[in-house]
């Protein structure tokens, strides 16, 4: 650790970046190294795409780095390579375009010019561009879809996130645009988006300052077409819960990525308190999590499950986060890996023949209750001082190698700032449990009396739509004995008027409230004749006009205004959407009797359960004995506890 923590000392020092006119240059020197990494990146990525030519940035990258260069042939450029253990490459995300090449340095010299070349003097050649869109054409129409249903489901969120936006396809491209390039529109790009004016470079190890100067001078040589970034699209905030499903034949799992717009980014202090919360729920391929824990480790469901605060990139392959992927469009997400599909589960468990679904839905209710249970209940302080240790000495390992070192400072400029690592080590030191709380999406819990927690009811809409189906009175009738009662008044109960006791307060604090359920300011005495006018009103109004007498009219303008004078957002599209449904019952089997319920989100599983708990145990003693009433009250408890963690 000692030896690890001089490094870092000596990472911190050693590096500077400047300016070079209009290029950024990065430099990391390790005099003890034995080897120069060159990173060369440009500002564009795949949001530089034109309509209609995704995947272009792409095609010009892939020909570039996997094609001929400087007259010589992409075998040729490999042969040569091999003595001298080099090697190159590049990265193309959504807004930016990274080379990166290795070689050691004793043949620092040796490499330059094929690096320059590939650069600066690419061929362009037919027979290349003909391979490399064979092999990027392949990968949209087969690879993504066939090799990692995993990597497929991100891609699909991300098309969902985005939709309509530059951010939304695959770097790769789609499809029918991949076949849609040519050559011509690559050698046009490459002058175009590919320019000194939208590059920067990076260069780590042991290299000579002379080498450093000629490459900055060689880029300049690009075109000078100006460049300007374009502006990455924002993720779309969902319209409550949406769900895209692709359905793919032969599968043998349902694998889900899911999540929602995120605001901040690495640039951001707050995103250092973030990644405690995130590191707690579902660090990558870490054991300890809470979701690891629930899902794979508890039930055995799958491989692993995680969550992000940004994006990761080829999680399949990389336990640790790799660089060159900085995006200022944010979102976080969770990963649940592949689970098993109902023909599978059907196939291994006889008890499960009847199963309609497989644990994809349970899976994921799961992965979200856990970021209710966040949100509602916080970190423990143990929990944050583990977790916040843990990231400590963890993200220590993000950049090892040069290469890695040199690509996370580059990352650094793109969020406006100097060294991220060094400097979120600091950041981690500082944060405290109330500032994850705080950074959590969310964590800020909506008070049960604010309009953010009223849903429209939708009770009036399922008793219009029974009363459609099974009733045989007509709805005046039905109503009609409420409507009196709220008129002329009825006596409150004792037990009612506990249960407004416990409520006292919360009335109190609602100038409207207080008026109609605290007359005089205080709780309504047991026998106290309680009047409701306005009820007898809107009940009048549902007789008369049925769902419109609700949903519409001045009784929903009356809620709304409610609504918005407390900074609701409800609207009158709102109102007017509300639908009750029709759902299928579950059921139990109790002593020679089958007793129905309304599933969930209802609480009539709670009662099966209670059901199912006492007729395994039997019936003790009399019918009023206190062994019976014993087992019932357990039975209770038991089932409520399942409810209240499930």
């Amino acid at each position: 650790m000692t030896t690890l923590l001089k490094g870092l000392l000596f990472l911190s020092a050693g590096l500077f970046t400047c300016q070079a006119g209009a290029m950024d240059v990065t430099e990391l020197k390790l005099e003890n190294s034995s080897k120069v990494v060159f990173k060369v990146r440009f500002q564009n990525g795949s949001i530089a795409d034109p309509a209609g030519k995704e995947g272009l940035t792409y095609a010009t990258a892939a020909l570039m780095a996997n094609g001929g260069a400087g007259g010589m042939g992409y075998s040729d450029i490999q042969d040569k390579l091999f003595p001298w253990a080099a090697s190159y490459g590049f990265k193309v995300d959504k807004q930016v375009t990274t080379f990166t090449f290795q070689v050691p340095a004793n043949f620092a010299g040796d490499f330059y010019p094929v690096m320059r070349d590939i650069l600066l003097e690419p061929n362009f050649d037919e027979q290349d561009f003909a391979r490399v869109m064979k092999n990027q054409q392949n990968y949209v129409d087969q690879v993504i879809r066939a090799s990692s249903d995993e990597d497929y489901s991100k891609m699909a969120l991300e098309d969902l996130l985005f939709r309509g936006g530059n951010m939304a396809h695959m770097v790769q491209g789609k499809s029918a645009s991949v076949a849609g390039i040519t050559l011509d529109d690559v050698k046009a790009h490459y002058e175009r988006a590919f320019t000194r004016n939208n590059v920067s470079l990076g260069i780590a190890g042991n290299y000579k300052n002379r080498m450093l100067r000629m490459l900055k001078s060689d880029l300049k040589k690009l075109s000078k077409t100006a460049f300007s970034p374009a502006k990455p699209s924002d993720a779309q905030m969902p319209n409550g819960i949406e769900v895209e499903i692709i359905s793919k034949q032969g599968a043998f799992g349902s694998a889900i990525f899911t999540g929602a717009p995120l605001p901040i980014t690495r640039a951001d202090d707050d995103f250092a308190a973030l990644m405690i919360a995130n590191s707690w729920m579902g660090e990558h391929r870490k054991s300890y999590s809470r979701l690891y824990q629930k899902i794979r480790q508890t039930r055995s469901m799958n491989y692993g499950d995680y969550s992000y605060i940004e994006w990761y990139d080829a999680g399949g392959r990389f336990q640790l986060p790799p660089s060159g992927v900085p995006r200022s469009s944010n979102y976080w997400s969770i990963w649940i890996r592949p689970v098993q599909i109902a023909s599978q589960l059907k196939s291994q468990y006889e008890e499960l023949s009847d199963i309609s679904v497989g644990h994809a839905h349970f899976a994921l209710r799961m992965a979200i209750r856990e970021f209710d249970l966040m949100v509602a209940n916080g970190m423990s302080e143990e929990d944050f001082e583990a977790t916040r240790t843990f990231l400590r000495s963890y993200t220590k390992l993000y950049a090892q190698s040069p290469s890695d070192q040199l690509g996370w400072l580059m990352d650094s400029r793109f969020y406006g700032r100097a060294n991220y690592l060094a400097e979120l080590d600091d950041l981690l030191a500082a944060a405290t449990l109330e500032q994850v709380s705080a950074a959590f999406p969310g964590a800020s819990k909506v008070a049960r009396q604010h309009p953010h927690a009223v849903t429209v009811p939708g009770a009036v809409d399922g008793l219009i739509t029974l009363h459609e189906r099974f009733g045989s009175w007509d709805l005046t009738r039905i109503i009609e004995p409420a409507r009196v009662y709220a008129e002329v008044g009825f006596p409150v109960h004792a037990r009612v008027r506990s249960d407004w006791g416990l409520e006292r307060d919360l009335l109190a604090n609602d100038p409207d409230a207080a008026a109609l359920l605290l007359p005089g300011g205080a709780l309504p005495s047991v026998g106290q004749r309680m009047v409701f006018p306005a009820l007898a009103r809107t009940l009048g109004e549902i007789a008369a006009k049925g769902r419109a007498g609700f949903y519409e009219g001045w009784v929903m303008d009356d809620m709304l205004a409610k609504l918005r004078a407390g900074g609701g957002l409800h609207s009158a599209e709102d109102f007017a959407a509300t639908r009750s449904t029709w759902v299928d019952p579950i059921s139990t089997a109790y002593r020679g009797h089958r007793l129905w319920e309304i599933p969930p989100n209802g609480q009539g599983l709670v009662a099966l359960e209670m059901l199912q708990i006492l007729d395994r145990l039997g019936t003790p003693g009399s019918v009023d004995g206190l062994d019976r009433f014993h087992q019932q009250i357990e039975a209770a408890h038991l089932a409520y506890a399942d409810r209240a963690a499930f």
